[in-house]
This record gives structure tokens, C-alpha cells and sequence, in this order.
């Protein structure tokens, strides 16, 4: 079945959807500042990222945090050292990734309404109104994620090589504001290939788009995706190895990995490792013992338990392993995170079934979460509640036409940039750090767009039938 895509909606429509959506963007703002959203919050990362050291490029390429927010945080200071300077430029960032989304999709599809109402359901998403006021990247990393989507859009509408430098632009400032966002140099070139291969396949009247000849194949875009998204990333990880034989985007991976495998490993294991891995193994267990008499969580739990794992994750880093891993190798970043990757891989290689049980338990606790997490803010709930009622009461129905399949052609298309965001996203996430709030959160960005893009299907499909009914030659005899 061919999804059909309608031309373009007439300009007065599109500057009236643009008006509502300035009034949305408003409204959000007025909540958040009416329930103190603009008001700076200070996390445990944010001394990373204020404190960064610039004065040298080692210390640049050797830090624990990678650049791209601290530059962000020095811009924003530049323009106004007002304390709730960052929070307010975080949510001009995340809205105007917002517009450029909808009007990217507004492109893509020709539906004025439709791209207006999925972008607006944008700002209900959980990494923005929970995350807007703190210092961290969270809300920065999740408006790249937006953009990233945008460009992508535009430039599969027009495959011209500005766009495609922006593309190059945002998966650079992805995962150099937020590592994790790494996960956006496989996500651009899958997501533009499938782009590209659902628009051939879509019945356009679009005038102005370029002749099919001057189209990129769906091999093509993914080889110039891939090629714009990878070669930033190999130049940055090649330099970092070439300099200090640290083959990654961060110092920071050996920290993450022994919050995980210092937590299960076994006496047997801890018998074969180095002598100076076993100091610090021993010293590690000691203060563990130590913080299980004080009444720490989750301790008296069997080592593999789930929330034993999770809750207890920071502390072995910064409270077990940390202190005496400086005593063995001293306070250089680029020393202990090769020190301590270097025992968390010897352990997890030595007790590879445990590592299994815990990406397991992770990747149920992951899934379980970005659907509750997401269901707990009212927008989404709403979303929800009112899409079950609208398909509860639908009785059997012909497949749809019109319309009602233009709306389900947008509602697959959304459907594939949230489920492979968010997949890709936790990909990069559960082997390294426990899938909390924060993180499931930033993995479901494209809950609520998905959630509204449902229930507009599901009303162009009542629209359809009842349009249906009042012309069949039944209703007037």
C-alpha cells in the first residue's frame, strides 16, 4: 500500500500553526517559571563541568567530562551571569530545536496541523520540564536530539551539503556536550536511510521537490550519513589515542565499568587479579563493609541484585574503588580511568555470566522504566487515556484511506524515530551505568510525540468513518 503525503498546507496556515506554536512555547514558559523551573539546581556532575580545565589541551583531552557543555556554560556566561542565565538558555535551546522540528516536519509530511500538534507534545517530555533547571547536560543533550531529528528531516526533503554539514555539526556537539549521545553516529545514518527509502515509496505532489534522479538512494544517504557522523568522531577518538593511548571519547569509561563489576566480584576473581588490583580490591571491600554498617541501600541484598547494583553504583566509584586506586596510581584522570577499566574488564572477563545477569536485569528495569517514567507526567497520561477510549469505542473498520492513512503514515514515521532513539540510546547506556531516571528519561525524548501522533491517528480514523457513514447511500434513504 502506497502511504500518501500530501503538498504543502497554504502559507496562511502554516504562519497561524508558527503563532500557536510561539503560544505553546509561552505557555511552557510561564509554567516553568511559575514553578520555579528557572531557578538553578546544582547536581553531583555539575563541578565537573563549571571547574573544567581549559588551560591546557591535555586537560582537555584527558578530562573525566568532555568539552562541549563547559563551552556552553562559558557562552551562556558571556552573555549574562545571572543565576538563572543557564536554565533559561536551556529552554531556549530545547524550543528552538522544537520549532525547527516542526517545521522540518511540516515539510516532510504537508501537515500543517499535525507537525504543530506532534512538536508541541515535544514540551511535555520528561528531560525537559524535569531537567530544564539543572546544570547538567541532560536537557541540552536532549534538544541535540531534536535537532539532529530536524536536520534530518530537512535534508531529506532537500539533500543539500549545508544540511548535511549541520547534520555533521549536531552529532559532534551530541556527544561532545553528552558522551552517551555517541549512540547518535549510528541513529543519523539508519534513521536518514529509512527516511529516504519511506519518502520514495510515498506518492508526493510536492512541486518543489527535487526530481527523483537528484535523490539520494537509501545506500547513498546511509553512506553520506554515516560518512559525516563517523569521521568527527574517529578524528577526536584517533587524536586522544595518538596523544595518550586513551582510545574513547571520555576518561571516564574504567570509572563507570568498576561502579558496575566491583560490585559482583567474587574472592576467586579477586585471587587472580595483580597485586596492585588486589590492594585496591581489598581496600574496596573494607569500605563497603564499612558503609553496609552505617545503613547504606541495598547492601545486605545478594550481589546481584538489581537495585544492590543501581543504588550502590556512585558510591563504589567515588567511595570504594577511587581512593585507593590514587594511592596505587596517583590523581591523573588518564591513570585511573585506564586502571580502573583496566580491573573492571579483568573481573567481567572472569565472571562473564554475572556481567550477563546484569545487562539482563538492566534491560528489563530500562524497558519497565521509560514507560512508567513517561506515563507520570499529565501530558502523557492524558495522551494515553484519551487514545484508549478513542480505540475502545472504534468498532471494525475498513482499512483507511485519505486522510486517516496520511496520519498513519506520520504516525509510523515518528514511531521509527522514537523506537530506534530510544533502543539505540539504552544500547550505549546499560553496559556501562545503571538505567536510572535520568537516562530513561533522556531514551524517551519522543514518548510523548509518539503518544499524540497515535491519537491524532486514531481521531483521523473516526473523521474518516463518520465522513464514510454520512455519505453512504444508506443514510439518505
Amino acid at each position: 500500500m502506497v502511504e500518501r503525503v500530501p503538498a504543502a498546507e497554504p502559507r496562511g496556515r502554516a504562519w497561524i500553526a508558527r503563532c500557536a506554536l510561539v503560544v505553546a512555547i509561552a505557555v511552557a514558559a510561564f509554567v516553568f517559571a511559575r514553578t520555579g523551573r528557572f531557578v538553578p539546581e546544582r547536581v553531583n556532575d555539575t563541578a565537573g563541568y563549571t571547574d573544567f580545565d581549559f588551560r591546557s589541551w591535555k586537560g582537555v583531552l584527558t578530562s573525566i567530562r568532555t568539552p562541549g557543555y563547559p563551552l556552553l556554560l562559558r557562552a551562556i556566561g558571556l552573555i549574562s551571569a545571572s543565576p538563572t542565565a543557564v536554565p533559561v538558555a536551556h529552554f531556549v535551546l530545547f524550543a528552538a530545536a522544537v520549532w525547527l522540528f516542526f517545521e522540518a516536519l511540516r515539510q516532510m509530511t504537508g501537515r500543517c496541523w499535525l507537525s504543530l500538534w506532534i512538536a508541541a507534545c515535544l514540551l511535555s517530555s520528561a528531560i525537559f520540564v524535569t531537567y530544564n533547571r539543572t546544570i547538567a547536560t541532560d536537557t541540552p543533550g536532549g534538544a541535540i536530539g531534536v535537532l539532529s531529528a530536524a536536520l534530518l528531516l530537512f535534508w531529506t526533503v532537500r539533500p543539500r551539503l549545508a544540511l548535511l554539514l549541520a547534520i555533521g555539526g549536531a552529532t559532534v556537539a551530541g556527544w561532545l556536550i553528552r558522551p552517551v549521545g555517541v549512540f547518535l553516529v549510528v541513529w543519523i545514518p539508519l534513521v536518514g536511510a529509512w527516511l529516504v527509502a519511506w519518502r520514495s515509496h510515498s506518492s508526493l505532489t510536492d512541486p518543489s521537490a527535487p526530481p527523483a534522479d537528484a535523490r539520494p538512494t537509501p545506500a547513498g544517504a546511509f553512506l553520506r550519513l554515516s560518512l559525516t557522523a563517523v569521521i568527527p568522531l574517529m578524528v577526536w577518538i584517533g587524536l586522544r589515542g595518538a596523544l595518550f593511548g586513551h582510545w574513547g571519547v571520555a576518561c571516564f569509561d574504567g570509572y563507570n565499568l568498576i561502579g558496575l563489576a566491583g560490585q559482583f566480584v567474587t574472592p576467586e576473581t579477586t585471587a587472580r587479579l595483580s597485586p596492585d588490583q588486589r590492594q585496591v580490591v581489598e581496600a574496596a571491600l573494607a569500605s563497603r563493609a564499612e558503609r553496609r554498617k552505617g545503613g547504606a541501600w541495598f547492601l545486605d541484598e545478594p550481589p546481584l541484585h538489581y537495585l544492590r547494583l543501581e543504588y550502590n553504583h556512585d558510591d563504589t566509584i567515588w567511595k570504594d574503588y577511587l581512593p585507593p586506586a590514587r594511592q596505587v596510581v596517583g590523581d591523573e584522570p588518564l591513570a585511573l580511568n585506564a586502571f580502573l577499566g583496566g580491573m573492571a574488564r579483568t573481573i567481567i572477563a572472569s565472571q562473564p555470566l554475572d556481567y550477563c545477569v546484569w545487562l539482563v536485569k538492566a534491560t528489563r528495569q530500562a524497558v519497565r522504566k521509560v514507560f512508567s517514567d513517561t506515563l507520570q507526567y499529565p501530558v502523557s497520561l492524558a495522551l494515553l487515556l484519551v487514545g484508549v477510549v478513542f480505540y475502545l469505542t472504534l468498532p471494525l473498520r475498513p482499512p483507511p484511506s485519505g486522510d486517516a492513512m496520511q496520519t498513519l503514515a506520520t504516525l509510523r514515521l515518528v514511531a521509527v524515530l522514537a523506537v530506534s532513539y530510544a533502543v539505540l540510546n539504552l544500547l550505549c547506556t546499560i553496559p556501562f551505568v545503571p538505567p536510572r531516571e535520568r537516562m530513561t528519561d533522556a531514551a524517551a525524548l519522543w514518548g510523548p510525540p509518539l503518544l499524540a501522533a497515535w491519537v491524532a491517528s486514531l481521531v483521523s480514523r473516526c473523521r474518516h468513518r463518520g465522513a464514510a457513514a454520512v455519505n453512504s447511500p444508506a443514510s439518505g434513504s
